[in-house]
């Protein structure tokens, strides 16, 4: 499923989409601030901020092989991977980066 942003959140967009499950993930499971290896991270369900580089995204994909996708309005795209309470691994397409993450706030 993708959700393309416009005014809407995305917690309301799968809640309305009937995609929250007892056993799915949150829709904002990946929202926060990361240290990703020394990286600052901060991931929302607007932008993706990586060292101080902020992106607005376009659309959040929550299909496919990863637990989510992110595709920033300019087509950069990321994948979030192993997506915990504290932990999660990003992906950008752009560098071939894999990142590891822990969660700061």
């Amino acid at each position: 499923m993708t959700i393309i942003l416009k005014g809407a959140t995305l917690g309301m967009a799968l809640a309305l989409a009937g995609c929250l499950g007892s056993g799915e993930l949150a829709p904002d499971a990946f929202v926060g601030q990361w240290d990703c290896g020394g990286t600052p991270v901060v991931l929302s369900e607007r932008s993706v901020s990586v060292d101080g580089d902020t992106k607005r995204l376009a659309a959040i994909n929550t299909s496919g092989n990863a637990d989510f996708g992110l595709t920033t309005v300019r087509g950069e795209r990321y994948s979030i991977f192993n997506t915990r309470k504290r932990s999660l691994t990003l992906y950008s397409y752009a560098n071939q980066e894999t990142l590891e993450c822990s969660r700061t706030a």
